[in-house]
């Protein structure tokens, strides 16, 4: 028996979303058009009035029309502080009235670009988003972030497509006062095709991408974001096993 009740308090309404990433390992379940049932949402509030952090996940949590009608009616008066990761594309005025209103722990925005070449070959596939949207949309979430004061991140899975947008990431995301983070990209079902097209590649793309992860640690640790200092030696520590092992 709990001796009190859970702090943080996860749900995921949906596992639909509006983009398709390459990577995501819910991509068989965002086709299913299962979802909470309304009982479970009814009880929503009140799980999240004796939680420190509730976190909506998806999915997009903010492509659900439930969950945003929960924020807007979320009592602010609570110690409640809410954790959003978001692909910024979904971002109306409507939802940056909850953001203004509601306390924030961390905003973390995934986009897996650092620019709309390989956006667009990532993670849209006909679907409706494009790459100036996640910039404005950015460039918002700073101003929010500077009136607020939340951990504010921007994050990359790197892949042979994006393998060579290493600093140019590092450099989007600080232009943002985001914190940069950069992992390897995970084969999600370890398939031979994936492995192929996102995970193989050449000596050039070994040297330059070491090169740039150079570059970009010095930036970080300049701007004290320890995570990313942290993500960036990790990387260039499994590129290094990669290369002699799993290319």
């Amino acid at each position: 028996k709990l001796a009190s009740k859970p702090r943080w308090f996860r749900f995921t309404y949906s596992y639909a979303c509006n983009l398709d990433c390459y990577h995501c390992y819910q991509r068989e379940d965002a086709k299913i058009s299962a979802k909470l049932p309304p009982a479970f949402i009814k009880q929503v509030p009140e799980y999240a009035r004796t939680s420190q952090v509730v976190f909506p996940f998806g999915g997009e949590p903010f492509y659900f029309s439930p969950v945003i009608k929960f924020l807007e009616d979320h009592n602010t008066s609570l110690e409640t502080r809410f954790y959003f990761i978001t692909n910024a594309t979904l971002l109306t005025e409507r939802v940056y009235d909850i953001l203004r209103r509601v306390p924030i722990s961390c905003m973390a925005v995934s986009v897996d670009a650092a620019n709309a070449e390989s956006f667009e070959a990532l993670r849209v596939r006909g679907r409706n988003a494009v790459w100036e949207q996640v910039i404005n949309n950015l460039e918002r979430l700073k101003e929010l972030q500077s009136a607020k004061d939340f951990h504010f991140t921007l994050s990359m899975t790197l892949n042979s497509i994006n393998a060579l947008e290493i600093e140019q990431f590092v450099d989007l995301a600080l232009s943002y006062n985001a914190e940069p983070l950069v992992t390897l990209v995970a084969n999600p079902f370890q398939t031979y095709e994936f492995q192929r097209k996102y995970l193989t590649f050449t000596e050039e793309q070994f040297e330059e991408m070491q090169r740039q992860l150079k570059q970009s640690l010095i930036k970080v640790e300049e701007r004290n974001f320890e995570d990313a200092s942290l993500y960036l030696k990790q990387l260039g520590a499994l590129l290094i096993q990669h290369q002699k092992y799993d290319n």
